[in-house]
């Protein structure tokens, strides 16, 4: 064979076994991982860990509603809806979303609870843009993408922008938010459990 005849077979060679072999492994591999689910535990007092395998979601129970806190990644809302659930919690109990970050299921969690949502201001503009407006993505392929469509998400109503050391009271239910700068595209939530 000569050399353009060679390559020609090794290229129909490598066609075949990324389209025939890998493809399938990888989309069947993606398929399953979509609903794996993480253990939901009871952690402490009126606290609860309700996410999945990708992102934490923390359940606080008050007694004039609950409060969800965390994030959630593509279709994790029903997720952690069934943890809650297991509890014996139902999603429309939440009254209050508390974003630790820009994330993309935070529209349907609002809309399955019909809770409100509470965001920093960097995270609120990125949640209300449907991730399309983030200025934490630099590189221009990934803007692309977002602009596109590809990685963007449902845009979610953000209720409240939080500011740094604020704190959001429900009932006996008070946490207070601690927002990191803006490159970190993070707010941590501190509240007081209190175990039996």
């Amino acid at each position: 064979l000569s050399l353009p005849q060679l390559a020609l077979v090794v290229f129909v060679v490598l066609a075949v076994l990324v389209g025939g072999v890998l493809y399938p492994m990888w989309r069947q591999a993606v398929d399953t991982n979509r609903d794996s689910r993480a253990d939901p535990h009871h952690i402490a007092g009126n606290l609860y860990f309700v996410g999945d395998p990708a992102d934490t979601s923390f359940l606080l129970v008050g007694d004039k509603g609950h409060m969800l806190i965390g994030s959630a990644g593509r279709q994790a809302a029903h997720k952690i809806a069934d943890s809650m659930e297991q509890f014996g919690f139902e999603i429309t109990d939440v009254r209050t979303v508390l974003a630790a970050g820009a994330k993309d299921s935070l529209a349907e969690l609002q809309q399955m609870s019909g809770a409100q949502l509470w965001a920093s201001d960097d995270d609120a503009d990125v949640i209300a843009s449907g991730g399309t407006n983030n200025p934490n993505v630099v590189f221009t392929p990934y803007k692309l993408l977002a602009r596109a469509g590809i990685t963007s998400f449902p845009a979610a109503r953000v209720d409240h922008r939080v500011k740094d050391n604020e704190t959001i009271r429900l009932g006996s239910l008070a946490v207070t938010a601690h927002v990191a700068p803006a490159d970190f595209d993070c707010t941590t939530w501190t509240f007081t459990v209190r175990d039996r």
